[in-house]
């Protein structure tokens, strides 16, 4: 319960354990390489959905519940969470929140804060604390939802969580397209400088066309790719396809419909190779408090296992209009997707790239105003290359909100960006 949640925070802090929270654990290896704490402490017990107000559109659950779990109650009532983050099957809702973990639906529905009406958080001083509210006009308190957003636990325990939610849309396709890398920029651009409205745009190195074209649809392919999913009526479906259609065929570019039956082929194949290029998904079930006397840090239960041990995860951004080029400039084995409506991105290195490879391209990205964090990869790779590789100049204010919230440097310590 909250209560003993919050008990055990306060503990925590009299006793000045250092603490890691965690739901399944799945991505405990993003960020800095970090000391092992005194407490590593899992929700996954604290997966209640508190209440679905179906007509107000919002849902409010307990931090622990997953994303599959919480869908499952949404689509009894023809609703769904537009959230598409890392192993989707097993990632809880305060992970995502925690992580800022958007995917390719981030194209319609923006980034995981813009869904958060309200939020409750058990400070460092085993404190509870409450911003926003349960309805989608609300203005209460202080805007701690996008604050906490991305901050990896490092500010404070998420506990509680009030969300939007949206209606199902009553039909869905998908398109797959392929193609020289020049085309598929055109048609890119093309599409985002149109009224067409795909809910998910994303661009595909060649390494993934090549995979999926053999592994779903029995073919060769070569080239990049481009993935447009499109999700409301099924009119307005058919009119847009028949636009990209028109427009696939000026470029010389191939091109598969997907109906709703077979649309999660393409995209449900694609996401384990960008973030772990098919690893073993993390083992569910971790005990609810683990004291790290008693484990390795890290401990197997909690964490995916790798397909190699030097493979290399990254997130990254750039212009819209350099997304194409950088994909073209990944190794052969690299396994790339840009969500081509922000630039944002994921690669995944089978092999650890070395770190001049990596400066290269974090330069690369710097040039085309965006930025390259390293998520997962061998820690003595971290240590050559800054994992987060933040240029801007508000670390200050960064560093001056974690000593509010954290004086003791007891959260998550050193994780976050310039050690905090």
């Amino acid at each position: 319960c909250l209560e003993g949640f919050s008990a055990l925070l306060t503990l925590a802090h009299q006793q000045q354990w250092s603490s890691i929270v965690i739901g399944t654990g799945s991505k405990l290896g993003w960020g800095n390489p970090t000391p092992a704490p005194d407490l590593l402490i899992s929700t996954q017990r604290l997966n209640r959905v508190l209440d679905h107000a179906v007509g107000d559109l919002t849902i409010t659950v307990e931090a622990g519940a997953t994303l599959a779990q919480v869908q499952t109650v949404l689509q009894a009532q023809q609703q769904w969470l537009p959230l598409d983050p890392a192993y989707p099957a097993t990632a809880t809702l305060g992970g995502i929140v925690a992580t800022a973990d958007a995917g390719s639906l981030r194209h319609r529905y923006s980034g995981v804060r813009d869904l958060i009406l309200g939020i409750e958080v058990i400070r460092a001083d085993g404190q509870r604390a409450k911003a926003g509210g349960r309805v989608v006009k609300n203005v209460a308190g202080y805007d701690l939802m996008k604050l906490f957003t991305g901050a990896y636990g490092t500010l404070g325990a998420i506990a509680q969580l009030t969300l939007r939610t949206y209606p199902l849309p009553p039909a869905e396709t998908s398109v797959w397209i392929t193609g020289k890398p020049e085309a598929i920029a055109t048609l890119s651009q093309q599409i985002r400088g149109s009224s067409l409205t795909p809910i998910a745009m994303d661009l595909l190195s060649t390494r993934i066309v090549a995979q999926i074209e053999a592994e779903q649809f029995g073919q060769t392919a070569s080239g990049l790719g481009l993935l447009l999913k499109f999700a409301t009526l099924p009119e307005s479906i058919t009119a847009q396809i028949e636009t990209i259609t028109a427009w696939v065929k000026t470029l010389g570019l191939k091109q598969m419909v997907l109906p709703e039956q077979e649309s999660p082929a393409g995209w449900e194949a694609i996401a384990p190779l960008v973030l772990d290029g098919g690893s073993k998904p993390p083992i569910q079930n971790p005990p609810d408090i683990c004291h790290t006397d008693t484990l390795n840090f890290r401990p197997a239960v909690l964490v995916r296992q790798p397909q190699t041990p030097d493979a290399v995860t990254l997130k990254l951004g750039v212009l819209p209009t350099a997304a194409v080029d950088l994909l073209t400039q990944l190794p052969p084995d690299a396994y790339g997707r840009i969500y081509a409506g922000s630039g944002v991105s994921h690669i995944h290195f089978p092999t650890a790239p070395t770190a001049t490879d990596l400066k290269r391209l974090r330069r690369l990205c710097e040039q085309n105003q965006g930025y390259l964090s390293i998520l997962d990869g061998p820690d003595s790779l971290k240590a050559e290359v800054e994992p987060w590789g933040y240029p801007g100049n508000a670390l200050w204010l960064m560093q001056r909100l974690k000593a509010k919230f954290d004086p003791n440097n007891l959260l998550h310590p050193g994780c976050f960006v310039g050690g905090i």
